[in-house]
């Protein structure tokens, strides 16, 4: 990955961190195995956000299968009091790492959890993420006002806030040339 790749990545993890790091609840999305939507709250296990999500589950959750058949996922965040929202799309898979379990547990998720890293049926939810957008609309009430007097006065749109596509690029794995495959 080239530096400017990886500094662009970087800025992209570091704004999508400071944005969701403080929501607790998401809302993760798949695709039922009868091609229905699915969303459905989850706590994110790690609170910073380093450019992959994770999530607890159990074994026998119904995302579970989901995953196993279509392991594109949609998940989103909501601060309404800050008026930020995230949306993001990745790809997710099932870990089932005892390492990792203790890596990420904390207590408050015995709530769902009861018998905390001994449950049998404990598994993780990586999601790779590759895309990633948002609407931050935290400007003082003045700055929106202006903004929406403006728009009445010029009868342009309203624009008092960010939305932004993150350029997320991912590493590409390259062959060198003398390692390309003989015909």
């Amino acid at each position: 990955m080239s530096t400017s790749t990886t500094n662009e990545r970087h800025a992209a993890i570091e704004q999508l961190n400071s944005m969701i790091q403080d929501i607790d609840i998401a809302m993760f999305t798949t695709e039922s195995q009868s091609g229905l939507l699915r969303s459905r709250p989850m706590t994110t296990a790690s609170r910073n956000f380093d450019g992959d999500l994770w999530f607890f589950t159990s074994k026998d959750d119904p995302r579970v299968g989901d995953i196993k058949a279509n392991s594109r996922v949609g998940i989103s965040y909501a601060c309404p009091s800050a008026k930020n929202y995230v949306s993001i799309s990745g790809t997710a898979s099932l870990v089932d790492d005892e390492q990792k379990f203790e890596a990420l547990w904390r207590d408050d998720l015995k709530e769902w959890f009861p018998d905390g890293l001994e449950s049998t049926d404990l598994s993780l939810i990586e999601v790779q993420v590759d895309y990633a957008e948002y609407w931050d609309h935290s400007q003082s009430v003045m700055v929106r006002l202006l903004s929406y007097v403006k728009s009445i006065v010029t009868g342009e749109p309203n624009d008092a806030g960010d939305h932004e596509e993150l350029n997320w690029p991912r590493a590409v794995k390259q062959v060198p040339a003398n390692d390309q495959p003989a015909d």
